[in-house]
């Protein structure tokens, strides 16, 4: 049985031995400093999981995900740095779509468990080649209103998205995070626009735990600061979907939000594709405090049974169909 493949791409060579020694007794390691190589590799091998370095003389990692992204879909991407700046996180989410953003110096117990992670996501994407790739080109958007919530401090967002998006969504507005999850008990929400505050707070534990219990959730977060790391959590806990700085066009906001809201159908055409931006199960992260987390649990126990429930009549349909 052949094992999975890791692709590891960097121009230090140091780094590609110190990598290749961590993972090489449990997968099948490729590894080159060049670029191009990498793309080779992955138009002829098939390759599970790619770890890019971001600061390479040819092209930045970012951009060779994304090019990686559209060869081979189904192969999980990490990108690896040593660095951080909000320009290079932002493409990371908008182009390359990782599924991790590791920094340097990393942990070893930490990045096997991210590429442990992303191969087991990897083999479950392999096993499925009936549904289609996203490309936001051609995907056909969604006939009924999507379900969209707003989680901001300020209505007048809400107010704006409801006006540009009143034909295609029904949008529901939330102030705090316990007004959010209770939002989600009530409602079949499939996107979420968050405005991200200073310091994140509680967002990426939120974002993480509704992610864990509805797969098919797309977001789209806003953040007046350029905070890289801030961007990092909600990439590596939240798996957001998007990033708009709030100083961008507002045109350039609405054409986020609407890919947003067709990969949202895309996903509930195909729920397997999911598996890509899965996220820990935690039922209730410590990082959420001690005044938010009660309420926000209570309110997703509610949520779990909403979906358990969900679940079961889609699974009661099926049945019927086949008789």
């Amino acid at each position: 049985m052949s094992r999975e493949a890791l692709l590891i791409v960097d121009d230090e060579s140091r780094v590609l031995r110190s990598l290749k020694a961590i993972f090489r007794s449990g997968y099948q390691v490729h590894t080159t400093t060049n670029c191009l190589e990498a793309l080779q590799f992955l138009k002829n091998e098939k390759i599970n999981t790619i770890i890019s370095d971001q600061r390479m003389p040819e092209m930045r990692g970012v951009d060779l995900l994304h090019q990686a992204r559209q060869i081979s879909p189904n192969t999980m991407r990490l990108l690896l740095t040593g660095y951080s700046d909000a320009d290079s996180t932002q493409d990371a989410i908008n182009e390359g779509e990782v599924y991790r953003y590791i920094t340097k110096p990393w942990g070893q117990d930490e990045i096997r468990s991210v590429v442990a992670d992303a191969m087991k996501i990897s083999q479950n994407l392999f096993k499925v080649d009936h549904a289609p790739s996203y490309d936001a080109a051609t995907c056909i958007e969604a006939v009924d209103k999507t379900g969209l919530l707003v989680l901001d401090k300020r209505v007048a967002i809400s107010e704006v998205i409801k006006i540009l998006f009143r034909e295609s969504c029904e949008v529901h507005y939330a102030q705090t995070i316990e007004d959010a999850a209770r939002v989600f008990v009530r409602h079949p929400i499939k996107v979420v626009i968050v405005n991200v505050p200073p310091g994140n707070g509680d967002y990426p534990s939120f974002l993480k735990l509704v992610k864990s219990q509805y797969p098919l959730m797309v977001t789209v977060a806003i953040m007046a600061e350029s905070d890289s790391d801030a961007i990092i959590s909600l990439i590596n806990q939240g798996q957001i979907y998007r990033y708009v700085p709030v100083t961008v066009p507002a045109g350039r906001t609405r054409i986020c939000i609407q890919s947003a809201i067709n990969y949202a159908h895309h996903l509930g055409m195909h729920p397997e594709l999911a598996e890509r931006h899965r996220v820990e199960e935690d039922d209730a992260p410590q990082t959420i405090s001690a005044v938010n987390r009660g309420r926000i649990i209570e309110s997703m126990s509610m949520l779990k049974r909403r979906l358990l429930s969900m679940r079961t009549a889609a699974q009661s349909n099926r049945v019927q169909l086949s008789d």
